[in-house]
Order: C-alpha cells, then sequence, then structure tokens
C-alpha cells in the first residue's frame, strides 16, 4: 500500500508541475478538448489514479505480464555482431534454447 501511494503522489505531483504556468495550463486543457476529453479532465484524472487499488494493480498485472507472452531481446554493437571471441551467443546459439 505504501508503494502505491508513493507512485500516486510521484504521479500526481509531476503533473501538477507539468501545469503550474497558466502557458501550461491552457496547453494542456487545449490538448484535452482537442483530444476529446474535456477542459476538466485533470481533475478527473487525478480522481481516478486516486482510486486506484492495490487489488487493480494486481488484476492488471496478470492481464498485462503474462509470462507466455514475454519477449526475450539481447542487443548487441554491430562490430560484435560477428566476433564470436566475444562471448555473446550467437542466434545459432539462441535457437537451440
Amino acid at each position: 500500500e505504501e508503494e502505491l501511494r508513493f507512485a500516486k503522489q510521484g504521479l500526481l505531483g509531476a503533473r501538477r508541475i507539468a501545469r503550474q504556468t497558466q502557458a501550461a495550463l491552457a496547453g494542456q486543457i487545449s490538448l484535452d478538448e482537442l483530444y476529446g476529453l474535456g477542459f476538466d479532465f485533470p481533475e478527473k484524472y487525478e480522481a481516478w489514479i486516486q482510486k486506484v487499488s492495490p487489488e487493480d494493480i494486481q488484476i492488471l498485472s496478470k492481464e498485462l505480464l503474462d509470462p507466455r507472452r514475454c519477449v526475450t531481446l539481447i542487443g548487441r554493437p554491430q562490430q560484435l555482431a560477428s566476433d564470436a571471441s566475444a562471448g555473446i551467443p550467437t542466434q545459432e546459439d539462441l535457437s537451440t534454447l
């Protein structure tokens, strides 16, 4: 619960800071209207964030963080791509996993 509270504070605090000037606030309201969110979106957004519960996080994480849908990517500099002595696995090495 404490971690979620800190995350909410950080998320909402950053949004408030980003809207400190009149110009930034006007720009944000304009974009919210343009995207069809309404001029009062900042207040709605804050209320939505405050309603998020640990249970909501658990449900969403089970849906989005499915290990069966995981992709592993190994990147390396191009000059090392063909250097077998660098100790970096080749595509053939990875295909045997």
